[in-house]
């Protein structure tokens, strides 16, 4: 604190934002420096603190000197007026540490802000040193840390920006420079293990991009989970006994999902380590085949399946029995005893490190088929098409899928529009597209592109972000990957990848083509009236009816409504930002004393005054959660599924 209160005497400020680890954190900050004659609150969800929208007020007309805060002003909210930010709470999250410096980097002529003083306290030199390699990103070209720190190179940084370092620091940050941090898995799984307080399992950080594979030089992910001391004792007991189990459970070659379907399918029976009669064994992977489309492909004109002059149940059975009982059984693992039951041959084990084992498995069980399924996915052969962001040792680029299995795939110079719309021009070569750019330009904007979409890491060792293309009548379209349409019993209706895209409908005569495609959810839509999207993000996870990431939202039209006509409801708003361009809101419509404004059913994120410049385009008239499309549980499929 003495360090805090020695930079805020030599970098002065009018209005500061104090960003803290937790409330008991903010409101000693506030005390502490209450003390020393700073006109200081704090702001969060705790007891003794002031109201957000009464803190800003009463900062902006130089009341308060500053604000201690906790977390509510990550993201979200702009505030021109604020000319100091000190950051007491470190992160290793290169998006939170931008979140907490975009706060304060719009100009305000109001107060003639030219410039933001930022005071960051981090009490961990390797964060700095993220933090470092982080502001680096940002400029026209990419600078490495090596570049920055051991030859001195000049970042190419926006106009009136730079990064000053003493020269202590920079001594300390060289040293720190071969730390085996590339692998980005490392870092996220550090981050949301201190953010949550538990560890993010392997497919949990593959469904959000990331590649556990890459931890294989560490010995496997449970390995790495081990060396980071995060296996309780009884699960680095299971995991010692079965060492050999684990590594080849995460490497076993995967033709078909087979094998990882009958550990399933053992794990939802509770009998891993007991075993099942092959004949139930067999019932129950076919069940869990149909109930997912996916996997079910894997069976989809199967000879062995379709001969005629043995019973569907005979059928199956000799098929499972060959492919993949069989190769279970060629392994250490697994057995058919006299009575055909397959059994499992693992090590004995206690109880406690029986069910931890289990636990593990069923882990890795859930990484190797979500790994199936978006391999699945990229091979199958359509019009649309996957690439997977790599990096080039300075940029992030896209690796085409092999064109010996998508012979359809653009070639050359070929135009793209983006989900808002905006024309590109992608270069496509043989395996790979590093050149994209806006129509009517030349220099090559991809690497900026993706770090838009994905943040700094994007295409890094350890990430696995992906893009989809897609034709349309008009052309291709590109979005970064995020959703999958859904094909369920129910009524057509039309779906896009972002709200930007459902947006730019409303701009267009309904004729006109459109970066969607037709989708079956339940209840009855008018094509011409109604549309989905997915949501992203939690701000409107509360409230009477919570939109959670993910949910599928229906919207309605509302080309000529006004704020009046639909207070109380949740909408769609474009917003036109002098600095970003037209931006795309999902909030609820509120009623003020001063007018109207776009509110956060969640109430950690903040809610909007309205401007003269937003525009109401939809309202949401129904929200679906994904989980309420599958079928009641204990649901009977038909063979045919």
């Amino acid at each position: 604190m003495e360090r805090l209160w020695d930079a805020w005497g030599r970098h002065t400020g009018n209005r500061t934002l104090v960003f803290c680890c937790s409330i008991t954190h903010a409101d000693f900050v506030r005390d502490w420096l209450r003390e020393r004659g700073v006109r200081v609150e704090s702001v969060h969800t705790g007891p003794g603190a002031i109201d957000r929208d009464q803190g800003l007020a009463r900062l902006g007309a130089l009341e308060l000197d500053a604000l201690c805060v906790v977390d509510l002003f990550n993201e979200g909210v702009d505030l021109p007026a604020v000319d100091r930010v000190a950051m007491l709470r470190p992160t290793e999250s290169p998006v939170i540490f931008l979140q907490q410096l975009g706060r304060g980097l719009r100009l305000s002529r109001e107060t003639a802000k030219e410039s933001l003083t930022v005071l960051d306290f981090v009490g961990n030199h390797r964060v700095f040193l993220d933090r470092v390699r982080t502001l680096l990103s940002l400029g026209a070209r990419s600078t490495s840390l090596s570049e920055f720190l051991e030859r001195g190179t000049v970042p190419e940084l926006p106009p009136g920006c730079a990064i000053e370092i003493e020269l202590e620091a920079i001594d300390l940050l060289r040293k720190l420079l071969p730390r085996g941090d590339k692998n980005e898995v490392v870092r996220v799984y550090r981050e949301l293990r201190a953010s949550r307080g538990d560890r993010p399992t392997a497919g949990e950080l593959f469904r959000m991009g990331y590649n556990p594979r890459s931890l294989r030089r560490q010995g496997g992910w449970f390995a790495f989970v081990e060396s980071e001391g995060d296996l309780s004792p009884t699960q680095r007991r299971a995991y010692t006994s079965a060492r050999r189990w684990f590594e080849e459970l995460e490497t076993t070659p995967l033709t078909k999902c087979f094998k990882m379907v009958v550990l399933q399918a053992l794990i939802d029976a509770e009998q891993l380590l007991t075993g099942l009669p092959l004949s139930e064994l067999a019932e129950r992977s076919r069940s869990l085949l149909r109930r997912q489309p996916e996997l079910r492909r894997d069976i989809e004109g199967v000879r062995d399946l379709a001969r005629a002059h043995r019973s569907p149940e005979a059928r199956w059975l000799a098929y499972w029995r060959k492919n993949p009982v069989r190769a279970w059984c060629n392994s250490r693992w697994f057995a058919l005893d006299e009575h055909d039951r397959f059994v499992a041959r693992f090590p004995q084990l206690d109880p406690p490190e029986a069910a931890a084992f289990v636990e593990l498995t069923a882990e890795l069980v859930d990484y190797r088929l979500a790994q199936y399924r978006r391999r699945r996915r990229n091979h199958e052969i359509g019009g649309v098409f996957e690439c997977r962001l790599l990096w080039n040792k300075r940029d992030p680029i896209l690796k085409l899928p092999s064109r010996k299995r998508r012979p359809d795939l653009p070639e050359g110079e070929t135009d793209v529009r983006l989900p808002d719309g905006t024309l590109w021009r992608f270069r496509f070569a043989s395996k790979f597209c590093n050149v994209a750019r806006p129509v009517g330009t030349q220099r090559n904007r991809l690497p900026d592109l993706l770090r838009g979409w994905f943040g700094p890491s994007a295409g890094r060792p350890g990430t696995q972000f992906e893009v989809r293309f897609s034709p349309s009548p008009d052309g291709w379209w590109v979005e970064p990957l995020g959703s999958r349409a859904a094909t369920l019993a129910g009524s057509a209706i039309l779906a896009f990848p972002t709200l930007q895209a459902a947006a730019g409908r409303v701009a267009e005569p309904l004729t006109s083509p459109v970066p969607g495609e037709r989708i079956q959810l339940p209840g009855s839509f008018d094509p011409e009236r109604h549309a989905a999207v997915r949501a992203t993000g939690d701000s409107m996870n509360g409230g009477p009816t919570p939109i959670r990431d993910g949910d599928w939202l229906v919207l309605e039209w509302q080309r000529a409504a006004s704020f009046e006509t639909l207070a109380g409801k949740v909408a769609l708003v474009a917003r036109e930002d002098p600095e970003r361009g037209p931006v795309h809101l999902l909030k609820r419509i509120a009623r003020t004393e001063q007018g109207f404004e776009l509110r956060s059913d969640n109430p950690s994120h903040p809610s909007l005054p309205t401007n003269s410049s937003d525009v109401p385009l939809a309202v949401v008239v129904r929200v679906i959660p994904p989980e309420s499309l599958a079928p009641p549980l204990g649901t009977l499929l038909a063979p045919d599924g």
